[in-house]
Order: structure tokens, then sequence, then C-alpha cells
């Protein structure tokens, strides 16, 4: 099997979808990680209505958190993510086993 076939059949490899688990992981806990030390950022966050200073359920730093739409939101974010990461692993294992079985008719 040549490299531009298994392209066509998998078009990210592993090491692409990696890095793309690892981005999406850094957009959800990043924000919250920087809100929580520099001030700066948490004022940024506040008035880009990402985060809240009333209802907060979650709280990040100094008042400021996640109200109940907010952190909705990120459990779907999360769930996506942890659904991604299974895609990835079943598709690592599918590629493994069609190699060995490649390798067991040769």
């Amino acid at each position: 099997m040549s490299e531009t076939a298994d392209f066509e059949e998998h078009p990210m490899n592993e090491k692409d979808t990696d890095a793309l688990l690892v981005i999406l992981v850094a957009l959800l806990a990043g924000p919250a990680l920087l809100a929580s030390v520099f001030k700066p950022v948490q004022k940024m966050l506040i008035n880009w209505k990402i985060l809240v200073t009333d209802n907060v359920l979650i709280p990040i730093g100094d008042g400021a958190g996640l109200d109940l739409p907010r952190i909705i939101i990120a459990v779907c974010v999360l769930v996506a993510i942890v659904l991604l990461g299974a895609m990835l692993v079943r598709r690592t294992v599918e590629r493994r086993a069609l190699a060995r079985k490649a390798g067991e008719q040769r």
C-alpha cells in the first residue's frame, strides 16, 4: 500500500490528530487558567462575555466565573473533545490491525 493510497483513506495522520486534540484542550482550558492568574485576561474575558460576574456557579477568580449557560457550553465542548479522542483511539487501533493483517498476508 503506497503512502498516497493511505493518505486518501486517512487524510490526517496520527500526529495531526494528536495535535488537533491538544489544541482543542488548550482552547478549552487555556482561558480559564490565564483568567485565574492574570487580571487583564480576566477583564478581557468578561468584556467578551466568556466569563460573567453575576450568578457565578463556578468561580474562576475574583468574583468572575461561569454561569449555567456557560457551564453547559463548556460541558458540550468537553464531551466533543472526549468523543474526538475516542474516535482517534479507535482509528489508531483499526489502522494497526489493518497493518498487522497486511503483514500476515505477505
